[in-house]
């Protein structure tokens, strides 16, 4: 018998090669990506990617009520910003004067 016959998921590669469907659903693997206009920079969606899919590179466009028309579409990582900002806020104040 080869080795690994018998389990769902072989980590050594010598059986199964493909991981289960429970465990590419795993909601870790997954990024929440902020789509926003590339003109004024108003938020106009969010999408949920797997990691190994995600691209923040796009030459699609989008609908921007803001501007009433498509434009370009920029993506960022959804809370990116906002995590930034918190962090900034959490360090000391410098002392120079």
């Amino acid at each position: 018998m080869p080795a690994g016959a018998g389990r769902p998921y072989d980590t050594t590669n010598q059986g199964c090669a493909r991981k289960p469907d429970w465990e590419a659903r795993m909601p870790g693997d997954n990024i929440e990506v902020a789509q926003k206009c590339g003109v004024c920079g108003t938020e106009v969606g969010t999408l949920s990617v797997k990691k190994e899919n995600l691209m923040l590179t796009s030459s699609h466009t989008v609908w921007c009520p803001r501007c009433e028309a498509n434009t370009p579409e920029v993506r960022d990582i959804a809370g990116r910003a906002t995590a930034l900002e918190t962090e900034l806020a959490s360090l000391p104040m410098s002392s120079e004067g």
